[in-house]
């Protein structure tokens, strides 16, 4: 017997139906009231992506490779051991990488980078550093207390004289200025003519080494690359890529010369432990020699071979002479 639709069945068909006929024109009236929202939103987030990118700083990862060189070289048969054991391979490449991240390590590399004086050009949206090609050079003749940084914002005028922050006393270079108790020396570089800079103002910040090796160490990474390899990866994360490959360079130059520091260290106290040894058995031996003289002279035993000679004479003589009738 064929099944009966009754009327809610059929109309809920028929709704069902319809559904599937909507067309682009339907579709576009029925959703019309939404489209100024998301006009509105892609506006925003372009806005918003252009602004990211207008005033973020750009980032650039720098990337660099050593090779720990082991000075203790396990014997063949024991590497297993050590690895299944103790793992004395990979405790001291632990070692090393905390050495590379140390302070002491880290406040050379500055020094020797010479970036406690940094300079950044001020653009139309932020101000960028300037590494390494500076067209201004700071020194401090006078600085009254090295743990605290300042900066100072200084507008060039041409080649001969420049503009300290918000005054209009126009300051020559090579002549010293105060900054605080601080005093400064600004000198100009004439390789790098102002007229072809892209802006005439800067900011000068002087910055503390300990204030330098938490910078660092904020944006510096070093990993090992394999546990069974002794290769380091030293990264860092800088908006100056020169900056960035010298600050590396730089620390795997400072932790080559620490090493040999050391091996030399080691080399002397070694010379230094033997030096003292030979001293001491120089006197022994002097002692000896002068107890020996003293025993000689005292027992008139100058020439003890030939004094031999002569008393076994007199012993062969002495029974000859007691024979005589």
């Amino acid at each position: 017997m064929p099944e009966q639709i009754n009327g809610n069945d059929q109309n809920n068909f028929s709704n069902t139906e319809m559904s599937w006929k909507i067309g682009p024109r339907e579709f576009i009236f029925k959703y019309l009231k939404f489209i100024p929202w998301v006009i509105i939103c892609s506006i925003i987030a372009l806005v918003l992506g252009w602004l990211k990118i207008r005033y973020t700083t750009n980032i650039y990862p720098v990337q660099a490779s050593m090779i720990i060189q082991d000075d203790n070289k396990t014997p063949v048969g024991a590497e297993r051991v050590d690895e299944m054991f103790l793992n004395q391979k990979g405790s001291n490449l632990n070692n090393e990488i905390q050495i590379l991240k140390s302070r002491p390590i880290l406040q050379r590399v500055a020094r020797d980078l010479g970036v406690q004086v940094r300079y950044y050009n001020k653009g139309k949206v932020r101000a960028s550093l300037t590494y390494p090609d500076v067209p201004i050079r700071m020194e401090m003749p006078k600085l009254a207390d090295p743990s605290q940084g300042f900066s100072i914002a200084v507008t060039l005028l041409g080649n001969d004289h420049f503009l300290l922050g918000k005054s209009t006393v126009k300051i020559p270079f090579g002549q010293p200025f105060s900054v605080g108790a601080n005093t400064c020396v600004l000198f100009r570089d004439l390789r790098y003519d102002a007229k072809y800079l892209a802006n005439s103002e800067f900011i000068i910040t002087y910055s503390p080494l300990t204030e330098l090796v938490g910078w660092f160490l904020g944006d510096l990474g070093v990993a090992q690359v394999d546990n069974q390899a002794t290769i380091l990866t030293l990264s860092y994360k800088t908006e100056n890529v020169d900056l960035g490959k010298d600050l590396l360079n730089t620390l795997m130059a400072v932790y080559d010369s620490i090493n040999i520091e050391d091996k030399n260290r080691i080399a002397d106290n070694s010379l230094r432990f033997i030096d003292d040894r030979l001293d001491t058995l120089r006197n022994e031996l002097n002692n000896t020699e002068g107890g020996v003289k003293s025993f000689t002279v005292q027992n008139d035993a100058y020439n003890i071979g030939e004094q031999s000679k002569m008393y076994m004479d007199d012993i062969q003589k002495k029974p000859r002479e007691n024979c005589r009738i």
